[in-house]
C-alpha cells in the first residue's frame, strides 16, 4: 500500500506528502518496489524504483478490526544508501507471539534521493527526506492500524543496522518533543548504525559534486532530471581530504527541525522520548566492513578509519586496540580494524543510549549476540553484523545477503536459539518487557542496572556485565565526540 505520494517531479527532495486519493479498490497483494540505492557489493533482490514509498501490514489470520493487537514496525537497514532488507516474511514472528502481534514493514528513500543536503535543499525542499519518510510511515500506522486490528497506543519500532540506528534517532526527533500524542511506545534496536552526522552546511560539498556530475547548476535542474540521470550520480565519493571513498557516503544531517542539535548533544541533555528500550549488538560488529579494505600495516589501518570519518584524528587508535594481537596473515591489522570500526560505528553508540535511557529511569534491556556459525567462523567474520536477523525472523523468512554461502546453522546446530530470541522480542513488543512471555526455561533478562546485559548464545544464554575493556574502548571514542559522534 502507498503510505505517501510518489516522491517524483516537484516532490523530489521534499518531505513525503499524503497519498493521492484513489476512487477504486487497489491491488495490495504484492510488494511494491524498493527505493533506489547507491551501487554497492550487496545485491538488491527486489525491484527498485524512485516511486517506492510502500508499506506492508502482516496480521494473524484470526485478526479483526477490534483485536487491538500490539504492532511492530520494522526499520530495514542499508546504511542510508540502500533498502537492504525489505519484504521480510513475518510468519515466524507472528507465530512466536501466539498470533498476538501485527508486523509492519516499509521502504524509505536513501542515498541522494533521501539525504541530499545543502543550503538550496534547505531553502526549497526538505533535509532528511528519508527520515521524514520513516516518520510518515509511523504516522500512517498510528492513523490507520486500528482498521487492521492493531493498537496505535502499543507500537514498537524495531530494526537492524541503519534501521536500528534510525529507531534510536527517532527517540531524539524534535528534541524528544511530540506535537501531539507519541507515535510509538517502545524501541528495539539491533546493531545500530549511526554515521557521522554533520550540520547540513558542512555537506555542501556533496551537493556541489552532484551538480557537477549531472551538469546541473541548480536544485530545480536536479529535481527534473530523468531518474536514470540522477541515479548515475548517486555514488560514493571520497570525503574532502581523503583519497578513498567511505563505505557509506550519504547520511542524515542536523537540519534544525528533525534534529534541533547534534544527536550526541540531544542524548547527553536528555532530550529524547521516554520509552522502554531493548538494544544490543553482535560480537564482531566490524568484521565484514574491515574485510573490504587492506589492513596490512598501521598506515592502512589509519587510512581505513580516516576514509569513514573525514575529520578523525587517528593518533592513538592503534594503541587503544593494542590489547588485540596482530594477525599472522598478510592482513595484520584486520582484527584491530574490525573491533575499532565496530565499536565506533555500532557498539558504543548503542551502549550510550542504554546508559542514557537507564539514567532517565526507563526500562532498558541490553544484549550481546554471540551465536556462532561454523561457516562464518571459517571465513573469518565471526558473529558478524546483522547475523541475528535470521533468528529474529526465523529461518527462510529473512534473506541476509551479507551472510556467506552455507551459513545456515539456524536450521541445525543453532536451531534452538530461534524460539528463544523470538519469544524475547515479541514479549517486549507485547508487554514492553522481554520476560513476560519468554521461552520456558530461558533466563530472566534483567534491566541495565550497573551495566549488565544478556549474552545470547546457543545452550548457554546468561546475564553478564559489560566488560571493562569494552567500557574503556567506548570512553576512548566518547573523548572524540566532536570528531566522530556528531
Amino acid at each position: 500500500m502507498r503510505y505517501a505520494a510518489p516522491p517524483l517531479g516537484d516532490l523530489r527532495f521534499r518531505a513525503p506528502q499524503d497519498p493521492l486519493k484513489e476512487n477504486q479498490t487497489q491491488d495490495a497483494t504484492s510488494h511494491g518496489p524498493v527505493c533506489l540505492s547507491v551501487p554497492q557489493k550487496y545485491s538488491v533482490l527486489q525491484t527498485t524504483s524512485e516511486d517506492c514509498l510502500f508499506i506492508d501490514v502482516q496480521v494473524p489470520a484470526s485478526t479483526n478490526s477490534s483485536s487491538k493487537l500490539p504492532v511492530m514496525i520494522w526499520f530495514q537497514g542499508g546504511a542510508y544508501i540502500l533498502n537492504l532488507n525489505a519484504d521480510y516474511n513475518a510468519t515466524g514472528l507472528i507465530q512466536a507471539s501466539s498470533d498476538s502481534v501485527i508486523v509492519v514493514t516499509f521502504n524509505y528513500r536513501v542515498g541522494l534521493f533521501g539525504f541530499l543536503a545543502s543550503q538550496d535543499v534547505n531553502d526549497d525542499g526538505d533535509l532528511n527526506a528519508g527520515l521524514f519518510d520513516q516518520r510518515k510511515a509511523i504516522t500512517w500506522v498510528h492513523n490507520h492500524i486500528s482498521a487492521f486490528g492493531g493498537d496505535p497506543e502499543r507500537v514498537t519500532l524495531f530494526g537492524t543496522s541503519a534501521g536500528a540506528g534510525a529507531v534510536l534517532l527517532h527517540t531524539l526527533a524534535y528534541g524528544g518533543e511530540n506535537t501531539s500524542k507519541p507515535l510509538f511506545s517502545a524501541a528495539l534496536s539491533a546493531d545500530p548504525f549511526v554515521p557521522e552526522i554533520f550540520p547540513y552546511q558542512q555537506l555542501e560539498f556533496q551537493y556541489r559534486e552532484i551538480l557537477n556530475a549531472t551538469n546541473c547548476s541548480s536544485l530545480e535542474c536536479l529535481r527534473h532530471l530523468p531518474t536514470d540521470s540522477l541515479l548515475a550520480a548517486n555514488i560514493n565519493r571520497p570525503f574532502p581530504g581523503q583519497t578513498t571513498s567511505p563505505l557509506f557516503y550519504f547520511s542524515p544531517c542536523v537540519d534544525g527541525i528533525f534534529f534541533p542539535d547534534l544527536p550526541s548533544k540531544l542524548l547527553a541533555e536528555g532530550r529524547f522520548q521516554r520509552v522502554p528500550l531493548l538494544q544490543g549488538t553482535v560480537t564482531d560488529e566490524g568484521s565484514i566492513f574491515a574485510a573490504t579494505a587492506n589492513n596490512t600495516d598501521v598506515d592502512q589501518f589509519d587510512a581505513f578509519l580516516g576514509a569513514q570519518f573525514p575529520d578523525l584524528d587517528t593518533d592513538g587508535i592503534d594503541a587503544q586496540y593494542s590489547y588485540m594481537p596482530l594477525n599472522t596473515t598478510s592482513q595484520a591489522y584486520y582484527n584491530r580494524a574490525s573491533f575499532a570500526y565496530g565499536d565506533v560505528s555500532y557498539t558504543c553508540y548503542g551502549l550510550s543510549f542504554a546508559a542514557a535511557f537507564a539514567a532517565a529511569n526507563l526500562p532498558v534491556y541490553s544484549w550481546l549476540y554471540n551465536v556462532i556459525d561454523p561457516v562464518n567462523t571459517e571465513v573469518g567474520i565471526g558473529v558478524f553484523h546483522t547475523w541475528e536477523v535470521g533468528a529474529v525472523w526465523g529461518p527462510g523468512n529473512a534473506v541476509n545477503i551479507a551472510a556467506p554461502a552455507g551459513a545456515d546453522s539456524y536450521t541445525n546446530i543453532n536451531k534452538g536459539i530461534v524460539p528463544l530470541v523470538q519469544a524475547y522480542w515479541t514479549s517486549f513488543a507485547r508487554a514492553h518487557d522481554p520476560n513476560v512471555w519468554r521461552l520456558e526455561g530461558s533466563p530472566e533478562w534483567k534491566t541495565w542496572g550497573p551495566g549488565q546485559r544478556l549474552k545470547i548464545q546457543t545452550n548457554s544464554t546468561t546475564m553478564e556485565m559489560v566488560d571493562g575493556q569494552q567500557i574503556e574502548n567506548c570512553e576512548f571514542w566518547a573523548a572524540r565526540n566532536s570528531q566522530v559522534y556528531h
